[in-house]
């Protein structure tokens, strides 16, 4: 889930303060809202995500929800192309909310229907005109820097164009090698039908893995420092194990405090899912807040307990040589269709119709419906999804290159966060293309 990275009760004198001033916020600002406070709907939702997880009380978030989808009943467009903050703020944290709850369905119902809010956010964020007609009204408000994006965007300059190749050839080239990648992979697993996430990792749940090989494998990767905060995870209940949640939800939030709520259940898939937001907790402890960046240790600590795995013979699991070139192709070929539409190229696609056309090149390669598509996926570590920014996009390649770095013992997870932390952005494209290269040379 993505992470608010705001916490306001630093402001106040005392935690009772804090909870006082944010209640009476909460309850005076709903109640006053008007259709373009955009600013104060973000600060509404992050006093009231403060709020909840202090007391427990989800009322301000329901009242919230409720406000959000009457603003979109009335055609008004909350989210912004940049970076998609409030939106995807907005549905990562509630969904969380409310799973910790365990009342999620009593608000959303299924997540058909949390696709469907965001499928409606979509439709909005990435028309044109309407973020044309908004950008006049709001985003004078923000950074020069978003005003330089909107300039660029209307312009047709947007950053890394000189990567991208036509979206119809891109498709037509790879997509004989996509249907090998699968047959093949599917061969392997000896599956007659086959999820997206069956092509990037193991899902058997007959492999299974315990919390002591886990935290044995940890320990055998990371160094002093990095297992005294595993430590601290494991001992001062930053953990929530619960057999309750819905199948493979494992989440982080740093709202208050790192905190992994995980429905571990012994398989390798929520093993992995534990071991990757147990990532993003040592990541947080080096202070690498550039997004780019923030899927590094996670991939990483998720490939090496691979290896650990592996080497030490405690599961059967399938050398993981013969899955990266999947993982880099395909994520490779989404970011250039991705990117490609994003700053809406000629031939005039807008996202939702690349979603469908990007799910119709499986149907075509599987017409016997042999890969399928289903809710879960939404919350995969690859995620064939053109609602997301395109700077998570690249955080996953980016830590699945790195992974795969360490991987091969090219570097500690520390020199990489260090290495990571000083890529200039305007070299990044560059950078990007020759780390893809080169771990493809190496398969």
């Amino acid at each position: 889930m993505r992470r608010l990275s705001w916490n306001l009760s630093c402001l106040f004198s005392s935690e009772e303060e804090f909870l006082k001033k944010a209640k009476t916020y909460c309850e005076s600002s709903v109640a006053s809202l008007h259709k373009d406070d955009l600013f104060e709907i973000e600060k509404i939702l992050v006093y009231s995500n403060l709020l909840s997880y202090r007391q427990n009380n989800f009322d301000f978030t329901s009242t919230l929800h409720e406000i959000y989808c009457k603003l979109y009943e009335k055609n008004y467009n909350i989210q912004f192309k940049k970076n998609d903050f409030l939106l995807q703020n907005y549905i990562n944290t509630y969904a969380e909310l409310k799973n910790i709850n365990g009342v999620f369905r009593n608000h959303i119902s299924s997540l058909s229907e949390y696709s469907k809010i965001l499928q409606c956010s979509r439709n909005f964020a990435y028309n044109r005109e309407i973020y044309r007609k908004y950008s006049q009204k709001v985003l004078k408000k923000r950074s020069e820097s978003i005003w330089k994006s909107v300039k660029l965007l209307e312009e047709d300059k947007f950053p890394y164009m000189d990567i991208v190749d036509d979206i119809l050839s891109i498709i037509s080239k790879e997509k004989k090698l996509i249907k090998n990648i699968i047959l093949k992979r599917q061969n392997y697993l000896k599956l007659s039908n086959m999820y997206f996430s069956d092509m990037f990792f193991e899902c058997n749940s007959q492999i299974s893995v315990d919390i002591n090989t886990l935290y044995e494998g940890m320990s055998s990767i990371l160094d002093k420092k990095n297992m005294e905060i595993v430590n601290k995870i494991f001992n001062d209940g930053w953990i929530e194990i619960s057999e309750e949640l819905d199948q493979n939800l494992t989440i982080f939030s740093n709202i208050v405090h790192p905190f992994i709520l995980t429905n571990f259940n012994g398989n390798l898939s929520t093993g992995l899912a534990l071991v990757h937001e147990i990532g993003h907790v040592l990541q947080d402890e080096y202070d690498v807040r550039n997004e780019i960046y923030d899927e590094i240790t996670s991939i990483t600590l998720e490939l090496l307990i691979y290896k650990y795995l592996e080497k030490s013979k405690k599961n059967c699991i399938y050398k993981f040589l013969a899955n990266e070139r999947c993982i880099l192709d395909i994520i490779k070929i989404l970011l250039k269709i991705k990117i490609k539409n994003f700053i809406f190229c000629k031939n005039g696609r807008n996202l939702s119709d690349v979603n469908f056309y990007w799910e119709s090149i499986f149907q075509d390669m599987f017409y016997d419906n042999k890969v399928k598509k289903i809710d879960e996926d939404l919350y995969q570590w690859i995620n064939i999804d053109f609602s997301i920014p395109i700077s998570q996009d690249f955080a996953y390649l980016i830590g699945t290159c790195s992974g795969l770095c360490v991987y091969y013992d090219e570097y500690l997870i520390s020199e990489l966060l260090d290495k990571a932390n000083k890529i200039d952005i305007k070299e990044f494209s560059t950078e990007l293309e020759n780390s893809v290269e080169k771990i493809i040379k190496r398969i």
